[in-house]
């Protein structure tokens, strides 16, 4: 029955939305019951036009190419009531600070500072490691849904690999769906799956006195009790890492008793600060509204500009505000000079 019928009791924990029948998740998704087949079907072989993703690569900083995978518009939009209408009613746990609402790489570096070391790891290849078979599991015990509903978000959510032959897209064999990196629901899914891996760090972590988080697929442990990490304690990490199905990248594994940059933040032992260079191109933005030609520049860019450097201090201001509240005044002050008349019985930009 598990098929076809819902975990009430579950979905009502949850705070989820009952769906029943596909045509109850075509209707909710408010898509043609047509269209929620063509996104659940599987082909052998489908044409170039008919793909739901386009893949494209960029460069990572470390070198070499990273692939994005992204959904095209159609898709994207029904990944995106998926997010905001099923995903985000499920908490994902306590230790994850990327893609939740109301944190970010701030809140992950501020669990940090004030330490005597910190270790650092990263996961590798993090969300095509979340298959087919996590994401179902996820929609189907975690959530509640039957196994049909289950299958059709799950395909809704996951990328199937293709290659290209003969101008065709066709299946690879024994290929399983994943997490593509570039859908909009793929960040928080994530979350809810390594969810149960954060709770064990966390316990192995505060056995050895160590503070966790994690930021995607961003490790960070810090003590201010020891000056160490135990060997122990590293083999720990790793087995509870391999043993929910990730991988760890050791090319990117650190420990450091000095200060360190935590997901684009520096950790210093009592404080946190910005990157040297982060500072120097908010000063030449600053700079360049100082001695802007307002005269020369359209409104809407204008006002973009403005827009750009108030959330760039609004964001350094959030690291470390006595450090950096002296660009707020300053901002403010051009604000209410030069550019007093763009904002004429206006409060904020």
């Amino acid at each position: 029955m598990n098929d076809i019928v819902p975990n009430f009791n579950l979905l009502n924990i949850n705070e989820l939305p009952v769906l029943v029948r596909p045509f109850d998740l075509a209707d909710y998704l408010d898509i043609k019951f047509s269209t929620l087949i063509k996104y659940g079907s599987v082909k052998e072989e489908i044409t170039l036009s008919e793909s739901m993703y386009k893949i494209f690569t960029i460069k990572k900083k470390t070198g070499g190419k990273r692939y994005i995978i992204t959904p095209v518009d159609g898709l994207k939009e029904i990944q995106k009531k998926i997010y905001r209408f099923i995903l985000l009613h499920v908490r994902a746990s306590r230790f994850a600070t990327g893609f939740i609402p109301t944190k970010s790489n701030i809140t992950n570096a501020k669990n940090h500072y004030g330490f005597k070391v910190i270790y650092i790891l990263d996961l590798k290849n993090f969300f095509p490691t979340i298959k087919f078979s996590n994401v179902f599991e996820m929609y189907n015990l975690k959530f509640g849904y039957s196994k049909a509903i289950s299958f059709l978000l799950t395909k809704l959510t996951t990328h199937l690999p293709r290659r290209h032959s003969n101008g065709m897209l066709k299946l690879l064999p024994n290929s399983e769906s994943f997490l593509p990196q570039g859908s909009p629901s793929s960040p928080y899914i994530s979350n809810l799956i390594f969810s149960e891996a954060d709770y064990a760090l966390y316990k192995l972590s505060r056995k050895y006195n160590f503070e966790y988080s994690r930021y995607a697929d961003d490790i960070t442990f810090s003590s201010k009790e020891r000056k160490i990490v135990p060997t122990e304690f590293r083999a720990g990490v790793t087995k509870i890492i391999k043993e929910s199905g990730f991988y760890i990248n050791y090319k990117k594994e650190l420990i450091t008793r000095t200060r360190q940059k935590i997901t684009g933040i520096i950790a210093h032992d009592t404080h946190l600060t910005l990157p040297r260079q982060w500072i120097k191109r908010l000063r030449a933005a600053l700079h360049e509204l100082k001695y802007l030609d307002c005269e020369k520049e359209a409104l809407e860019v204008l006002l973009n500009k403005l827009k750009n450097v108030q959330g760039r201090i609004n964001y350094a201001m959030g690291v470390n505000r006595g450090k950096y509240y002296h660009f707020y005044l300053e901002f403010q002050e051009l604000r209410l000079s030069k550019f007093k008349y763009l904002f004429k019985d206006k409060k904020t930009i």
